[in-house]
């Protein structure tokens, strides 16, 4: 029998199952993938809101930014307590406003601002723990810059501004939510303010939307009626 013939009678190499078994290892990682992102999109721990960036997920209230445009009142309070430090050591919130406000969140974007009014207790401060020395400090937060600005003293219909305040235990995006759930405030745009109220003598949020102004407790978050 001649080579030729005798190489043409040998059993060809079983290259079939290789297919197979290449195309079930394919199948199964693009499989894991999708499931593997799809854990991503369904657990709730590293969901990101409509409005939130990577790196950047909300924690429970207010203490995260959501973006460039839309930022806590916590976030804008924390760098202006920060500058009225440098201004002062003692510095302490006397009250503060932010405008507008838009799903709890100050619209930066849209013009908004956060203006919060420091003051220093005078060392000692007996009788009065949070009276106040000369000057009281305004600072300025808008999208694009930090601004502040001394004066002897500042005034507000609805707050005392002779003296210090305690920082809001009740933070304002709470305070949105609480309101949220009594009112509807879809797309409502609406000016927050804080402060020790000169009616009910402890610290409160003022909600205003348009001529509507509701009171909270700063502690609790309760709607305050009388």
């Amino acid at each position: 029998m001649s080579a030729q013939l005798r190489r043409s009678l040998r059993p060809s190499k079983p290259t079939a199952p290789r297919v197979y078994i290449v195309g079930i290892v394919l199948i199964a990682v693009v499989a894991g993938f999708v499931a593997w992102k799809l854990s991503f999109r369904d657990d709730p721990r590293t969901a990101l809101s409509p409005d939130t960036t990577p790196g950047q997920r909300e924690s429970g209230s207010e203490t995260t930014t959501v973006s460039a445009q839309h930022t806590a009142v916590a976030d804008l309070l924390a760098r202006a307590r920060a500058e009225a430090k440098n201004w002062n050591p003692r510095a302490q919130l006397v009250w503060l406003k932010a405008s507008p406000v838009r799903s709890g969140w100050v619209d930066l974007h849209g013009g908004g601002q956060l203006i919060a009014t420091f003051g220093a207790s005078k060392p000692g401060g007996f009788p009065n723990p949070t009276e106040l020395s000369d000057g009281q400090l305004i600072v300025t937060i808008t999208r694009d810059e930090l601004s502040s600005l001394t004066k002897s003293t500042s005034q507000h219909r609805f707050f005392h501004t002779d003296r210090t305040t305690l920082d809001p235990v009740c933070t304002g995006y709470a305070a949105f939510q609480n309101l949220s759930r009594a009112r509807d405030l879809d797309d409502v745009s609406m000016t927050l303010s804080y402060g020790t109220s000169k009616k009910h003598q402890r610290p409160v949020w003022m909600a205003r939307a348009q001529n509507d102004l509701v009171t909270l407790d700063g502690s609790s978050c309760a709607i305050l009626t009388r």
